[in-house]
């Protein structure tokens, strides 16, 4: 009976003393700071740069404090959703909108070629024009 008072009797008092608490009780030093903006956009510049999935693309982006605006030009659909994937994971970043273009390569056959001379056709002279027989109405 004694130790099931004690159990209620903790449980009471850690419940209260962790009502009393909230973030802003803690020391500065435990609160994760929120990077500078200039540090995220040297980060996202950085992850960008040396991502080998991204090789061959030419991204720009923008960003505001939180939100990071993805312009420029990749190769294909793979890299169009990868360049989101590592600006969101980016520290500082809270949403990602992706204004990329997907380069677009035509397959060979569709590629246009080069105009076909045209060809010369002989002028043929036009035919010389008949009379028509005229008919004599009978009188």
């Amino acid at each position: 009976m004694l130790t099931r008072s004690i159990v209620i009797l903790s449980t009471l008092v850690l419940g209260l003393s962790l009502l009393g608490c909230d973030s802003s009780s803690l020391p500065a030093a435990a609160k994760p700071e929120k990077p500078s903006i200039s540090k995220v956009k040297e980060d996202l510049r950085t992850r960008l740069d040396k991502d080998d999935r991204l090789q061959g693309s030419k991204i720009t982006f923008d960003y505001d404090g939180m939100t990071v605006i993805l312009n420029g030009v990749v190769k294909d659909r793979e890299q169009f959703g990868w360049a989101s994937t590592v600006a969101a994971g980016t520290t500082g970043v809270t949403s990602v909108i992706n204004r990329l273009q997907v380069e677009q390569s035509a397959p060979e056959a569709e590629k246009p070629k080069a105009p076909m001379p045209k060809k010369q056709i002989p002028k043929t002279p036009a035919p010389e024009p008949q009379a028509l027989p005229t008919q004599t109405s009978p009188n």
